[in-house]
């Protein structure tokens, strides 16, 4: 484990980088080919953080978990930790399987974070880049929807490729998963983020208009929540800020970045309009690749606050 964070209420543990996808945007790209935890590795972190006494969730990420054989196996691990939610990070290819579904609920998955990137199954394929993606996330979002031992949370990140559909999104959540969540997240800008950058970041005025709009469609009926932006940002889009370092710093992480010395492209700065910001002391302030990328984003972050 890495990192000295005092008091974590979560474990957020990376199995690998390894993905049957390969999205425009996926931080984790920089480890696709890293070695993964081994099983004894990943069994060792979820005994050290049960043994905290703090941290009550534990959440399998990767790259893509569900390539793991040995993860129902870890579930049932964590799950006799006693950890109050154990929580899934899919692009839910394998989710689609109902009968591998039941297995990891049984095993102890609570709570499931799904990928899904578009309202349209041509733009969903063309970010993940992969046939068929569309589908099968669908066909693991109806079987989610269809049983209520989890929590089921549906991950849109706005890009440039997708954000014009980012309202009628709503209506595809609503129409297959009525009691799912919907959380908008915007891209951090390392791996393919990084790599892609001038044709995938969207600006912030971008994903302010976007998802202000999704909000007032979804008018309470589907929770709405936002990731990775600016506090400032959350509270333009008239949603509870997120992304503050007080609630970053309650995370113990295991950083698949660190543990393979690869340097991180998420490195922000402030700038002078956060002068007086009432989040100032809770914010690190704006990615430096999107400051690069856009030359005039103090007027972006001035326009996304209505400033």
């Amino acid at each position: 484990m890495f990192g000295n964070l005092a008091d974590p209420t979560w474990l957020s543990l990376s199995l690998g980088g390894q993905c049957d996808s390969a999205c425009v945007f996926c931080f984790t790209e920089w480890i696709r080919h890293e070695p993964s935890l081994t099983h004894d590795q990943a069994v060792r972190a979820i005994g050290e953080a049960a043994s905290t006494g703090t941290v009550e969730s534990v959440v399998f990420s990767g790259g893509e978990p569900t390539l793991r054989k040995d993860l129902p196996d870890l579930v049932r691990h964590a799950s006799a930790k006693g950890f109050a939610s154990i929580g899934l990070q899919t692009n839910g290819h394998r989710l689609a399987d109902r009968r591998y579904l039941n297995d990891l609920v049984e095993s102890g998955v609570t709570h499931v974070l799904l990928s899904l990137h578009g309202a349209l199954p041509e733009t969903h394929d063309r970010i993940a880049r992969r046939r068929n993606s569309f589908a099968l996330a669908l066909r693991a979002l109806t079987s989610l929807a269809a049983d209520d031992r989890v929590f089921t949370e549906v991950n849109f990140v706005v890009c440039a490729q997708n954000a014009d559909e980012a309202k009628d999104f709503l209506d595809l959540i609503r129409r297959v998963a009525a009691r799912a969540a919907v959380r908008y997240s915007f891209p951090i800008v390392e791996g393919a983020a990084y790599d892609n950058v001038e044709a995938t970041l969207p600006s912030l005025q971008t994903f302010v208009e976007r998802v202000s709009a999704a909000v007032a469609r979804a008018a309470g009926a589907i929770p709405v929540s936002v990731a990775n932006v600016p506090p400032c940002v959350s509270s333009a889009v008239g949603l509870p800020p997120t992304y503050t370092l007080s609630q970053r710093r309650s995370m113990l992480g295991v950083s698949p970045f660190v543990s393979s010395a690869i340097a991180r492209g998420e490195v922000a700065a402030k700038l002078q309009i956060c002068d007086g910001c009432h989040f100032t002391d809770d914010c690190d302030g704006l990615q430096l690749p999107y400051l690069r990328r856009f030359p005039r984003a103090h007027h972006h972050l001035a326009e996304a606050r209505g400033r």
